[in-house]
């Protein structure tokens, strides 16, 4: 069986993160894009990029850790403060005589006033909305709107209370109104957001993709201070590693860091590759790869050419012979 080489193999570039995928990805950037060193880094943690290897050191699991635990306290105390069932029952009633006022002023219509009933059974504020207009149209009524509107907003108020109530269940015995529940639920679902966004941060490293604000609003100017200190200090402790390792260098001058003529000549190099594995070889012949490969016997008798037979197997000479005794 005749053999022939295959090209080098190249690994998968979306395996593991390591220094050497992270430099390779770093220095396209620099170099195709005309980006600083810095400012590639930061895209690529703001991308996804794991860091979680270097959170431990830098003190941010410790940190994270405790910013949870806060947010927990303070998700249990308002749970333990106040309860939800006054403002869901001010908003029940405010729905009945929503309800009531538009029903009275359909008697005329029985058939509106049927449609408009099984939509608030529904409990639909999306239906409500479409069927005010027709309601209005039909009855020459604007107030019939106005009674349709606020059915629709306290059905949706409704709705977002109780199940904030099945979420958190709230077990304390001070009572709020329905602005003041709202609110409440408001604040409540940030927090939860902030703890889920902390989680992840934890579990990829992704230290630039949660609301600094809501962190400096519910754990104080303090902690978003903190913060910011402590993802610097992981950011300086990544450069120092890149540099330890020669990929990268310090410009003097500037503090900017830069890629190391190590790095510049590994990008020549990979370029170099890259430019030569796209240039197409001949489907046979001594092609010089570092792998070996199944091929095929190349026959010296030839046969009129076919739809679909390859040009590489062309027989020229006796092409161009069959070609000039034609002409």
């Amino acid at each position: 069986m005749i053999t022939y080489r295959y090209g080098p193999y190249e690994p998968d570039r979306d395996g593991p993160w390591n220094m050497d995928r992270l430099m390779s990805v770093l220095s396209e950037m620099v170099m195709r894009y005309d980006m600083q060193l810095d400012d590639a880094l930061r895209e690529l943690i703001n991308r996804g990029l794991p860091v979680n290897l270097f959170l431990k050191e830098g003190g941010m699991d410790d940190l994270v850790d405790q910013f949870i635990q806060q947010l927990d306290d303070q998700i249990n105390e308002v749970l333990d403060q106040f309860h939800l069932q006054d403002a869901i029952d001010s908003t029940r009633d405010s729905l009945e005589q929503a309800r009531k006022q538009s029903d009275d002023r359909l008697k005329k219509h029985p058939e509106l006033q049927k449609q408009l009933k099984d939509a608030a059974e529904r409990q639909s504020s999306d239906e409500l909305y479409r069927l005010k207009w027709d309601l209005v149209k039909e009855t020459g009524q604007k107030e019939l709107g106005s009674s349709i509107s606020r059915m629709q907003k306290d059905m949706e108020d409704l709705n977002t209370l109780q199940e904030g109530q099945k979420r958190f269940a709230f077990r304390g015995d001070q009572g709020l109104s329905r602005k003041e529940a709202l609110e409440l639920l408001r604040q409540m679902q940030d927090m939860e957001d902030l703890k889920q966004s902390m989680k992840q941060a934890q579990a990829n490293g992704d230290l630039f993709n949660f609301d600094l604000e809501k962190l400096a609003r519910y754990l104080g100017p303090e902690s978003y201070e903190e913060f910011l200190e402590r993802r610097d200090r992981i950011m300086e402790n990544l450069r120092k590693l890149m540099e330890e390792q020669g990929q990268v260098v310090r410009d003097e001058d500037t503090g900017e860091m830069k890629l190391s003529p190590n790095s510049v000549r590994r990008i020549g190099r990979r370029a170099l590759e890259e430019i030569f594995s796209a240039l197409k070889s001949d489907d046979t012949g001594a092609n010089i790869t570092a792998e070996e490969g199944e091929g095929e016997q190349v026959s010296t008798e030839s046969r009129p050419m076919e739809f679909g037979d390859s040009v590489h197997a062309l027989d020229i000479s006796a092409t161009l012979i069959n070609t000039y005794i034609r002409t």
